[in-house]
């Protein structure tokens, strides 16, 4: 959308506990054993598994964008041998974006009982690659959400019906936001300059 640079981050403190508590119990389906995929989430490896220890966001003009620039970041990041990947994340709350994954190689020190270790992990950056419209509404409502993310919820549909509520506001609007960007994309394309004619070849 311009020449910004893009920013990254370190996940806060308190931000990578919630995260393990929800990667240990809230999305482990095996609770009260180990998750099966990644196994227990702890201080002494978790800059290897979570995968948003570093993160950062692009800000794209249009809804076409993150896709596109999601699948070129891919391919350059292969193309230095790095292991990648990306998908799209959209959610019932209304949080719409393109997620980029690169796995850095990184050195770090850890404490062994009394001294410090030196060794290797594959650490996961992330880049969020929304657009202009989801990340103003998203600067505004991403509070109703935060405080949730670990909370067990038996019916997690049930804030649709809250109208009077404020997750039912953001979450709407951000839905109806994806429309409205789909819609000014097509206004975009068709209001596109015609091809110039060449009527000096034309006419031979």
């Amino acid at each position: 959308m311009s020449n910004m640079s893009v920013n990254l981050n370190t996940k806060p403190f308190g931000s990578a506990v919630n995260k393990t508590f929800r990667m240990n119990i809230v999305w482990n389906k095996n609770f009260p054993e180990k998750p099966r995929h990644h196994g227990w989430v702890t201080p002494q490896n978790w800059l290897g598994k979570i995968n948003d220890i570093v993160r950062g966001r692009i800000v794209c003009k249009y809804i076409d964008a993150p896709k596109f620039l999601a699948e070129k970041l891919n391919t350059y990041a292969q193309g230095m041998n790095l292991q990648s990947r990306y998908r799209s994340e959209e959610r019932d709350e209304g949080y719409y974006a393109f997620h980029f994954h690169v796995k850095i190689p990184t050195p770090i020190n850890l404490w062994d009982s009394t001294r410090l270790v030196e060794s290797m992990i594959d650490m996961d950056v992330e880049i969020q690659i929304t657009t202009q419209l989801q990340e103003v509404l998203y600067q505004i409502t991403h509070q109703f959400y935060a405080g949730r993310k670990s909370e067990v919820f038996h019916d997690r549909s049930a804030w649709k019906w809250e109208i009077s509520s404020n997750r039912f506001k953001a979450g709407y609007m951000s839905h109806t936001l994806h429309l409205l960007e789909a819609i000014i994309l097509q206004l975009r394309d068709e209001a596109a300059p015609p091809e110039i004619i060449d009527l000096e070849s034309t006419n031979g």
